[in-house]
């Protein structure tokens, strides 16, 4: 092949080769625009979701922290509802408390009730004993009255026989008397000498330590003055006060100083429904008085507006009814707020006793009193020591009154 040949060849050739080259960089071309818009197409796709996953996600942040308030919120309102249970948990359980102490009021009052009861059954059964005691009594008066009468009869039959040997009989019995008379005020002599005179007397009863004070008073041979309350349920104390030869004081029927003070009107119902109610059950009328309180109080006066004229009103309606009242130059202070041991108890009382002619003394008839019983023994005996003799307050008795309150 000649030079002119080969020639043609490479320059056919590198027209070969340049058309190659060019369809090659068209192709490269073509496909690198096609690449960049694929990856224009798919940054262009990618940003639209990523807004569109952004904005969800700016959403759902939103919502989150929504929910995150409200949650906060729905604690905030379980912790206040656990206070609030909490606190009703302990109302509860001061209720159960105050139901238990309630149930154990309950408990004590059916025991007081039974005890009620039986003493019920107590006093009517003694009732039934007074009333076959009475007519046999009845009886045994009818029996005497008749004997009286046969014995009458028959003495006026007899008077002209027996006349010598009866005015013998008179004379005999007189000189006795006499006798007997004078041996009496021989014993009587150091008492009428002394001419000291103590009354005891208990306020605010009768109480179950009643029957305990009577016991120590007659192992003494001591009479006493008990101006009592009226509690219906120991209707029988009242009649052992009595039947004992004491004496019963009205210290109006409730001691409430809202009823007694509120006005004269309350203050006359107080005294004479104790009145009333004594002499139904016992028969005796009471006409000695003590104000709760003493004259003097002032506690009365927040009752009736600071009335200071009530209380002297109200002695001289009692003046009019027949009745004496009573303060006290002694007291025990067994009501002064304090807790005093029997030994102290009655030295108050023979502390204050010395010096004294006339000693009215102050104690009171409660079971919260219990040192006062245990105190009576020592203040008997110190006052016999003393000198006293003791006597039962009357209306014609040496008193003491307290000057009524003014302010």
């Amino acid at each position: 092949m000649d030079n002119k040949d080969l020639k043609e060849n490479m320059i056919n050739e590198e027209r070969h080769t340049g058309k190659r080259y060019r369809r090659m960089k068209t192709v490269f071309i073509t496909v690198s625009v096609v690449l960049v818009l694929m990856l224009i197409t798919s940054g262009f796709l990618y940003y639209k979701n990523f807004s569109t996953y952004k904005e969800q996600l700016g959403k759902d942040e939103q919502l989150l922290k929504d929910l995150s308030g409200k949650l906060t919120e729905k604690q905030e309102e379980l912790d206040q509802k656990n206070k609030e249970l909490d606190i009703k948990q302990g109302e509860l359980e001061t209720i159960q408390d105050q139901l238990g102490s309630i149930q154990k009021e309950l408990d004590s009052l059916k025991e007081r009730i039974a005890e009620v009861s039986a003493e019920n059954e107590t006093v009517k059964k003694e009732n039934d004993d007074l009333k076959k005691e009475l007519e046999e009594a009845k009886k045994a008066l009818k029996a005497k009255q008749e004997l009286k009468a046969k014995q009458e009869q028959q003495a006026k039959k007899d008077k002209q026989e027996t006349k010598p040997k009866q005015e013998k009989q008179e004379t005999q019995e007189k000189q006795e008397t006499q006798e007997k008379q004078e041996t009496q005020e021989k014993q009587e002599e150091p008492k009428k000498q002394t001419g000291k005179v103590a009354y005891l007397t208990f306020d605010d009863g009768v109480s179950k330590n009643t029957p305990k004070l009577l016991a120590v008073l007659d192992k003494y041979g001591v009479k006493a003055t008990f101006f009592a309350n009226w509690k219906p349920s120991l209707k029988e104390y009242y009649k052992q006060i009595v039947k004992k030869g004491h004496a019963l004081g009205n210290h109006t029927a409730t001691h409430q100083w809202e009823s007694v003070y509120s006005s004269l009107d309350s203050f006359k119902k107080e005294v004479k429904t104790f009145e009333k109610n004594v002499y139904d059950l016992t028969g005796y009328r009471t006409t000695l008085f003590r104000f709760p309180g003493g004259t003097s109080n002032t506690k009365g006066l927040k009752y009736n507006g600071r009335d200071t004229t009530l209380v002297p009103r109200a002695i001289e309606w009692l003046k009019s009814e027949g009745y004496a009242y009573f303060d006290w130059n002694v007291s025990s202070r067994d009501a002064d707020g304090k807790k005093y041991t029997a030994s102290e108890i009655a030295n108050h009382v023979l502390n204050g006793a010395k010096g004294k002619k006339v000693a009215i003394i102050l104690m009171h008839d409660m079971v919260s009193k219990q040192t006062t019983l245990e105190a009576l023994p020592k203040i008997i005996e110190g006052l016999k020591a003393q000198g006293f003799t003791f006597k039962v307050l009357s209306n014609s008795s040496s008193t003491v009154h307290f000057k009524p309150a003014t302010k």
